[in-house]
């Protein structure tokens, strides 16, 4: 019995805690990164207020980025798909194009489609940082749905 009051139980108690809890707060190992491109498509009939429309047909992930005013028509979307874990990082990027974007008004709507995501959970983050824009959600990549968040400035 004198041993579990000595200063040794007491220090071998503590490094064997120490190692336990050591063991259980280790993250878990997120996986190589995945990136992927994508081109943006431009449709002028929105009425939608600005926000982001997540879709999946049960094979491809399809984001709209609805509402978006554009001053420059000569303007093309291009998309960085970025997989870690279960992360998605999607940065939505304007370039500069020779040909004009063909819409009637000044407000449209860009959609992005990518067959690589493969079923589970995700946490999605969108980035516009040509408009300062962001939004960030969670979705289960399974079955189909659809699924409209609001976008952050």
């Amino acid at each position: 019995m004198e041993f579990f009051s000595s200063i040794e139980f007491y220090i071998l108690a503590f490094a064997i805690a120490f190692a336990i809890v050591g063991i259980t707060m280790k993250p878990s190992e997120r996986g190589p990164a995945k990136t992927f491109f994508a081109h943006g498509f431009v449709d002028d009939n929105t009425t939608e207020e600005p926000g982001i429309i997540i879709g999946y047909d049960g094979d491809t992930l399809k984001i709209t980025h609805t509402g978006v005013d554009i001053r420059d028509r000569h303007i093309q979307f291009n998309y960085a798909i970025t997989i870690i874990g279960n992360d998605i990082t999607v940065n939505e990027r304007a370039a500069h194009s020779t040909e004009p974007v063909d819409c009637l008004t000044d407000r449209i709507d860009i959609t992005m489609t990518t067959e690589r995501i493969t079923p589970g959970r995700y946490h999605l983050k969108f980035t516009a940082d040509w408009q300062s824009q962001w939004a960030s959600t969670r979705i289960v990549v399974a079955e189909p749905f659809t699924k409209r968040i609001a976008i952050r400035q």
